[in-house]
Parts: structure tokens; C-alpha cells; sequence
């Protein structure tokens, strides 16, 4: 059967000129600041954004809560009005 989920990575560099995070096209990988790491499925897609070591290519604090920037659930199918 096929897989009906999906997973991805991306990469935001912090742009202290700007205070913003910009892609991180062009850059070395020591240089990424935040991770967005995603898993998808046909209805969903969860996100979570992370500090990120570029360095040492891992979550900061080794997937910790204070590593957590924040998340988002996001529903493919359906419109949530509160």
C-alpha cells in the first residue's frame, strides 16, 4: 500500500539586520538558527519550529519543551471557526 504521510524540514536563518528569519538558500548549514520540522497526513499536517544548532545539525536541547519556539496543527479538510 502507499504511504498516506509525509514528513519535512525547514530551514529559517535569523536576519538580525531585518529582525526577521529569512530562507537559508546560499548559506552554510552552521548558519541555521530554527527548524521547522513537519509530518503530514491527508487530513493534517502538524508542525513543530525549534531552535535549531547548525553546528552540531540537532534540535537545541536535545528536543526539549525549552527548544520549542512553538506549533502549529493545521486541518487540510476542514475550516474551524471559533
Amino acid at each position: 500500500p502507499a504511504r498516506q504521510y509525509g514528513f519535512t524540514m525547514v530551514a529559517r536563518c535569523a536576519d538580525e539586520s531585518k529582525q526577521k528569519l529569512r530562507d537559508c538558500v546560499g548559506l552554510p548549514r552552521s548558519a541555521i538558527n530554527y527548524m521547522g520540522l513537519s509530518v503530514r497526513t491527508p487530513e493534517w499536517r502538524y508542525t513543530e519550529w525549534r531552535k535549531w544548532d547548525g553546528v552540531r545539525k540537532q534540535a537545541v536541547d536535545d528536543w526539549k519543551s525549552t527548544g520549542l519556539l512553538g506549533a502549529e496543527l493545521f486541518s487540510h479538510e476542514r475550516s474551524f471557526v471559533p
